[in-house]
């Protein structure tokens, strides 16, 4: 059977990254925020591989500190005491 080739939709958010042996796959990094003080993972987020650190720690940052205020919102309509 004949296969063809398909294209995938990639958008700006997306990069394709080649591989040795010809193929492309979409290249992506993990990205955590942890509280040292306690270890709590604060966030987790999926950045574009081809993005320096110092320009998706941004993203993660904010994810975090909502993560944070969501928190504090909770316990603070629900005290426990």
């Amino acid at each position: 059977a004949c296969r063809k080739k398909r294209k995938l939709p990639i958008g700006h958010s997306h990069v394709a990254h080649p591989m040795k042996d010809g193929r492309t796959h979409l290249a992506h990094k993990a990205e955590h925020a942890v509280d040292l003080e306690t270890g709590a993972v604060l966030a987790v987020t999926l950045q574009p591989a081809d993005q320096g650190d110092t320009t998706t720690i941004v993203d993660t940052l904010a994810e975090a500190g909502g993560n944070v205020a969501d928190l504090i919102a909770r316990e603070a309509a629900c005290p426990t005491g």
